[in-house]
C-alpha cells in the first residue's frame, strides 16, 4: 500500500511539473495532407482552398456577415482503452477529465484564457457541447463519452501508429476511425488513445463547398480528431502531460485544424504564411515556453506570436486565436461539408423536439369562405417523450408569422392527445379549417405550428413551423382550365389556350412574335384551373433582327434606348474577351444612363441583352481632399471643408443655430485628391430645444400623442425603476407604441426611445402569473441560467447571480421573463464591471443556501436533503435553521456530509416548483506561508487542516510546497501547473474519493 501511494504521488508530481517528458511531435495534420495529395492527384490543393477562402472572407467582411454567427458543435469522445478500469492516469480517462477538457476548449475558443493581444485576439463564437444522445437516440449514461475496449473490436494492442506517411498507412486512420465513427454530420468525433512515435494528435482538414469530388483526405468514415489520452485535461485539472501538453491545448490546436486553421509558421518554408494577416510571419515552429520579446527572424521584423494555439508552444503558454483566424473558422462553419451541418445538430439536448412534417392542403385553390383540409404529421426528433400539445393553424400573407398582426389570422387548433416517443412521429393527421369569406384574392401561407401553446419544453423552440401555399379567389370565374399568353402590356390582345383534364401539361413551345418590333419585350402568362387564376409570371426576352443568326462572332453595345446608334464589333476567337476598355461618352448628356450589351457566337443567335446603370459627371474634378455637408434638402447651402493629410479625421462640429427644433437630415459626401465624389451618406437627427433648465426627469407618451405626455422627476438615486404601472386602461386593445426620453439636471432631452407593445383584451384574458426568469452574461445567450417564479404577477427583488466564471472587467447581464401561458417578455440588458477577485473565504461547516425561486405571497417553503438515499424534508435542529423559509442556514455541519445535496420546494396554491440543487463540499487551499510541513495549520487557509472529506488545492506561486512526513488523508488532491509535493518514504497520502 505504501509503495502504491508513492507511485501515485510520483505520477501527480510529474503531471504538475510537466518535466522529464520525452521529446514530442505535437501534430501530424500537415504531413498527412501532403502525403494524401501525393497519392491522389485530384485532391484539393492548398491554393484552391485558399483562393476560395480568400474570396469568401472578402465577401463576408463587406457584408458584415461574420459579426453575429455563433455556433455550438456537439462532441463525442471515443475513449479507446485496453480493458482498463476508469482512472485519471490510464487510457480509460475519467468523466471529470473529459468535462474539464471541454471547459478548456470552450474557454480557449471564447478568448477567455488571458490573451494579451488586445484588439487582435478574438472570440471565435464557437462553443462545444457534450453529446447527450447516441446515434440510435438513446441517452448516453456519460454525456459526450463513448468508451471502447479495443479487445471487443479486435484491434491491435496500443500504442497505435497515427503518424506514418499517410492516413491509409496509419492504424488509427485506417482502422480505429472508420470502425467507430459516429455520424460526422451530427457529431464532432474525437478519439483519445495511446499513440506511438511521441505524437500528440492529428486532425482531418475541411474542403471548400464549391469543388465537388475533391478531398483533403476526409470522408464520411474518416473525419474528426484523435489525440493522445495524456493530453486530455485543463489548466484546472491537468492531464498526465502537465504544463507541457496536459492542459487540454492539444485538442484546441487540432480543433483549429478541423475548422480550417493552419500552423502559424506556414509549414512549407521558413517564414511562410498561415494566410492570416494578423499573425506575424514566423521562421519556424516554437517549442517550450519562451518569453517576450521573442524575435520572429522574418521580415518584417517583430516578435513571434508563440502564444497562438496554432504554434507548438507548451500548453501553459498559449492563449490566443486572432480575428483573421476567426474569419477562417466562420467561413468553414458556413460552407464546408461536415461542418455546416454540425451547427444544426441537436444531439446535445435530452429533451423532445417537435416539428411538422408531411404537410399538404386539399384543395390547393379555393374560393374565400370555403373549407380546406390541412394534412400534417408531428415529428419528435428529440430524446425524450413529448406530451400532449396543440398544433395551431394560421393564415398569413407572407412567410413570417406574427399571430394577430399584419393580417395574420388564427384559423383553428388540432389537439394532439398522445405522447410522441423519441425519434418517432404521429400518423398523418388532418384538420378542416375555414378560410374567412373576407379574405382578398391572392396566394397565402398556411402556417402549421407544432406545440402551439409551448406546453412542451423542447431542444429548439424555433423550428416548430411548417408552411404550405394556398391560392384564394374572391369570386367564381368561368370557362375551362387553361392558360393565357400576352406580350408587354397588351393583355387584351393575349391568346388563351384550353387544356384537357390532366395533372401535367406543356405550354406551347413556339409563340409568334410577328407583330413585335426588334428589341426588348416581356412575355407574360398565367394559368387557370377550374375557377381559379394563378399569379402572373413574366420573363424578359429580346427580339433580334431577322439576320441575327448569320455572320461572324460579334458583340454590340449601345446606350439607353438608342439601339439604332449601337456599335458592333467582331469578337476575336479567344477564351478571354475584354469588352469596352474605352467607351466614348462625349455625346452623352450629364446624368444617369444605361449601357446595353449582347453577344453572338459564329453563326449563332444573339444572346439576351445585359445592361447596367452608370452616371456621367461633368468635368473631372480637381483639388484637395474634402468633404461637403448640408441639412435636409438644402443642397444650395452646402458647406465644403478641406481635409488635411492625416490618418485621423475629425468632422467639423457644425452650428445648427439656423435650424428649427425638430427632425432633420444631415447629408455628407467625401472626395479624395482629384477624385470623384462619393455617394451621399445621410442620417437623421433631432434638434431639441435650446433651453437648459429643469431637474432630472423622464417623459413618456403612447403612440403619437405627445400632447398627452407625462413628465416625472427623478431623484438623486443610483437605480431607478421606471413605470411600474402604465395607465393603459383607456387604451384600445391592440398594438401600441411606448415613447420615452430622459433629461439630466439642466441639460437637453435625450433622443426618443420607442418600443412596441400589445394590449390584450382585459375582459377575455386574465392577468398572467410569471413562471420563469432566464439570464445570461455577455453573448452567451444559448446557455441561460433559469430561475423559477411561482404565484407572482409582479416581482421586485435582487438577482443573486453567480459570476465565478467571469473574468475581471466589463460584462453585460441580459434577462427575460416567461409567464405561465408561455409568452416571453422582451430582453433587458445592462452592463456591469466585475472587480478584482476577492480573497478565498474560509470553508467550514457553515453554509447558507437560497431557494433560487421568486415566490408571490401565500407561498410556502420546504427545504429537502439527499444524503444518497433520495430527497427528504428537513426540520429545524442544531444543524439546520430556516428549513421552511427562503434561506436555509447550515451550522457546524460535519465534513462527513460531503456530497449531501439540498434543494427547496416552493408551493403556491396547487402549484409546486423546486429550485436549484446545491452540493455541500469542503475544501482548503495550501498557502505555504510558514514552512513546508503539511500538518502545520498555519500553512493552510484559515488555519484549517484537511481531513479525509476535504478537497485539497495546491496552488501555484506559494513560497513553500508541502512536505508530508506522516500519514495524512484528503478526499481529492489537485496540483496546479508548476507546483510540486514531496512525500517522505514510509508515509502515505490517502486519497479517499474522486475529484
Amino acid at each position: 500500500m505504501r509503495i502504491f501511494s508513492f507511485i501515485l504521488f510520483s505520477a501527480l508530481s510529474i503531471a504538475a511539473n510537466g518535466q522529464n517528458m520525452p521529446k514530442i511531435q505535437r501534430c501530424a495534420t500537415f504531413e498527412s495532407m501532403q502525403n494524401f495529395a501525393k497519392r491522389n492527384p485530384n485532391a484539393e490543393t492548398e491554393k484552391q482552398f485558399e483562393d476560395w477562402m480568400k474570396a469568401k472572407i472578402k465577401q463576408n467582411k463587406q457584408t458584415n456577415v461574420l459579426q453575429s454567427n455563433s455556433y455550438i458543435i456537439p462532441v463525442i469522445f471515443h475513449v479507446i482503452h485496453d480493458n482498463e478500469s476508469i482512472s485519471d492516469l490510464g487510457r480509460n480517462i475519467t468523466r471529470a477529465k473529459i468535462d474539464s477538457q471541454l471547459a478548456q476548449l470552450n474557454r480557449d475558443f471564447a478568448n477567455q484564457s488571458g490573451s494579451t493581444y488586445n484588439g487582435v485576439a478574438a472570440n471565435t463564437q464557437i462553443q462545444f457541447c457534450l453529446a447527450r444522445l447516441a446515434p440510435d437516440g438513446t441517452v448516453l449514461s456519460e454525456p459526450g463519452i463513448d468508451r471502447i475496449d479495443r479487445n471487443t473490436k479486435g484491434w491491435s494492442q496500443p500504442p497505435y501508429n497515427g503518424n506514418s506517411t499517410g492516413f491509409a498507412e496509419s492504424y488509427v486512420d485506417a482502422t480505429v476511425m472508420p470502425q467507430s465513427i459516429w455520424d460526422p454530420y451530427k457529431y464532432f468525433n474525437v478519439w483519445t488513445l495511446e499513440l506511438q512515435d511521441n505524437l500528440l494528435g492529428k486532425s482531418t482538414f475541411p474542403i471548400s463547398s464549391n469543388l465537388p469530388g475533391l478531398s483533403s483526405g476526409e470522408t464520411d468514415t474518416h473525419a474528426g480528431v484523435f489525440v493522445h489520452y495524456q493530453s486530455i485535461g485543463s489548466i484546472f485539472n491537468p492531464g498526465f502531460g502537465g504544463s507541457s501538453y496536459g492542459l487540454g491545448r492539444t485538442l484546441t490546436h487540432e480543433s483549429g485544424h478541423f475548422l480550417g486553421l493552419r500552423h502559424i509558421w506556414g509549414d512549407f518554408l521558413f517564414c511562410w504564411t498561415d494566410y492570416c494577416d494578423d499573425t506575424p510571419p514566423q521562421f519556424q515552429k516554437t517549442s517550450g515556453c519562451p518569453i517576450q520579446p521573442a524575435s520572429n527572424n522574418c521580415l518584417p521584423l517583430g516578435n513571434k506570436m508563440f502564444e497562438n494555439y496554432m504554434d507548438y508552444t507548451d500548453d501553459a503558454c498559449v492563449n490566443t486565436f486572432t480575428e483573421d483566424q476567426k474569419y477562417r473558422i466562420q467561413i468553414v462553419m458556413e460552407n464546408s461539408p461536415r461542418r455546416i451541418e454540425l451547427a444544426t445538430s441537436n444531439v446535445c439536448c435530452s429533451l423532445p423536439d417537435l416539428t411538422i412534417i408531411g404537410q399538404s392542403v386539399n384543395p390547393e385553390s379555393i374560393i374565400a369562405g370555403s373549407n380546406v383540409t390541412v394534412f400534417f404529421a408531428e415529428d419528435n426528433s428529440g430524446s425524450f417523450i413529448a406530451g400532449y400539445n396543440n398544433v395551431n393553424i394560421h393564415l398569413s400573407e407572407d412567410n413570417i408569422l406574427t399571430p394577430g398582426l399584419n393580417g395574420d389570422i388564427y384559423l383553428d387548433t388540432y389537439f394532439v392527445n398522445q405522447g410522441i416517443s423519441p425519434l418517432s412521429q404521429t400518423i398523418l393527421l388532418s384538420k378542416q379549417v375555414t378560410i374567412p369569406a373576407s379574405t382578398p384574392a391572392g396566394i397565402y401561407y398556411l402556417f402549421i405550428a407544432a406545440d402551439g401553446g409551448q406546453a412542451v419544453d423542447e431542444c429548439d423552440e424555433d423550428n416548430n413551423f411548417a408552411t404550405v401555399l394556398i391560392s384564394v379567389s374572391d369570386s367564381v370565374a368561368t370557362s375551362q382550365s387553361g392558360y393565357k399568353l400576352w406580350f408587354d402590356n397588351a393583355y387584351n390582345s393575349g391568346i388563351s389556350y384550353s387544356v384537357s383534364s390532366s395533372s401535367n401539361y406543356n405550354i406551347q413551345k413556339f409563340v409568334s412574335t410577328t407583330g413585335l418590333v426588334n428589341g426588348l419585350h416581356t412575355l407574360n402568362f398565367h394559368f387557370k384551373k377550374d375557377t381559379l387564376l394563378s399569379s402572373i409570371l413574366s420573363a424578359f426576352f429580346y427580339k433580334p433582327p431577322a439576320t441575327a443568326n448569320t455572320g461572324n462572332g460579334r458583340y454590340e453595345y449601345w446606350a439607353d434606348g438608342n439601339y439604332g446608334l449601337r456599335i458592333s464589333k467582331t469578337k476575336p476567337n479567344s477564351s478571354t474577351l475584354v469588352v469596352l476598355d474605352s467607351l466614348d461618352m462625349s455625346s452623352f448628356a450629364d446624368g444617369l444612363h444605361v449601357l446595353n450589351i449582347r453577344f453572338k457566337p459564329t453563326n449563332g443567335l444573339w444572346s439576351s441583352v445585359a445592361y447596367s446603370f452608370f452616371y456621367k459627371l461633368p468635368s473631372f474634378p480637381t483639388g484637395t481632399p474634402k468633404y461637403q455637408y448640408w441639412y435636409d434638402n438644402n443642397w444650395t447651402d452646402t458647406t465644403s471643408v478641406n481635409i488635411s493629410n492625416s490618418n485621423l479625421l475629425v468632422l467639423q462640429d457644425s452650428l445648427m443655430t439656423s435650424l428649427s427644433e425638430g427632425l432633420h437630415t444631415l447629408n455628407m459626401r467625401f472626395r479624395i485628391n482629384g477624385g470623384l465624389w462619393s455617394s451621399v451618406v445621410s442620417s437623421f437627427f433631432y434638434r431639441g430645444s435650446s433651453q437648459n433648465a429643469g431637474a432630472s426627469s423622464y417623459q413618456y407618451w403612447f403612440d403619437d400623442k405627445f400632447q398627452d405626455s407625462v413628465t416625472n422627476a427623478i431623484g438623486n438615486i443610483t437605480n431607478y425603476v421606471l413605470l411600474n404601472t402604465l395607465p393603459a386602461n383607456s387604451m384600445a386593445n391592440g398594438l401600441h407604441t411606448l415613447n420615452i426620453r430622459f433629461k439630466i439636471d439642466g441639460k437637453k432631452w435625450s433622443s426618443v426611445n420607442s418600443s412596441f407593445f400589445y394590449k390584450d383584451n382585459d375582459a377575455l384574458v386574465p392577468i398572467n402569473n410569471l413562471a420563469t426568469q432566464v439570464y445570461w452574461y455577455d453573448n452567451d445567450w444559448q446557455n441561460p441560467k433559469a430561475i423559477s417564479i411561482i404565484g407572482a404577477q409582479n416581482i421586485s427583488w435582487i438577482l443573486n447571480t453567480d459570476v465565478a466564471e467571469l473574468s475581471q472587467g466589463r460584462h453585460r447581464l441580459s434577462m427575460a421573463f416567461k409567464d405561465d401561458r408561455g409568452k416571453w417578455s422582451s430582453i433587458v440588458s445592462d452592463s456591469f464591471t466585475r472587480g478584482p477577485i476577492a480573497a478565498q473565504i474560509c470553508l467550514n461547516g457553515n453554509r447558507q443556501f437560497v431557494s433560487g425561486i421568486v415566490a408571490g405571497s401565500n407561498s410556502s417553503y420546504q427545504w429537502q436533503v439527499d444524503d444518497g438515499n433520495g430527497f427528504v424534508n428537513i426540520s429545524n435542529n442544531l444543524a439546520y435553521s430556516g428549513a421552511t423559509t427562503d434561506t436555509l442556514q447550515l451550522t457546524n455541519s460535519p465534513t462527513s456530509w460531503y456530497g449531501y445535496k439540498y434543494r427547496c420546494m416552493v408551493t403556491n396554491g396547487l402549484s409546486s416548483v423546486t429550485g436549484p440543487i446545491y452540493t455541500l463540499k469542503f475544501g482548503v487551499s495550501w498557502t505555504g506561508s510558514q514552512d513546508s510541513n503539511w500538518i502545520n495549520p498555519a500553512n493552510w487557509y484559515c488555519n484549517t487542516l484537511p481531513d479525509y472529506n476535504t478537497d485539497v488545492y495546491i496552488n501555484a506561486n506559494a513560497p513553500n510546497y508541502p512536505f508530508v512526513s506522516s500519514n495524512v488523508s484528503c478526499r481529492s488532491l489537485n496540483l496546479q501547473p508548476g507546483t510540486s509535493m514531496q512525500i517522505e518514504p514510509g508515509f502515505n497520502v490517502n486519497i479517499t474519493g474522486k475529484q
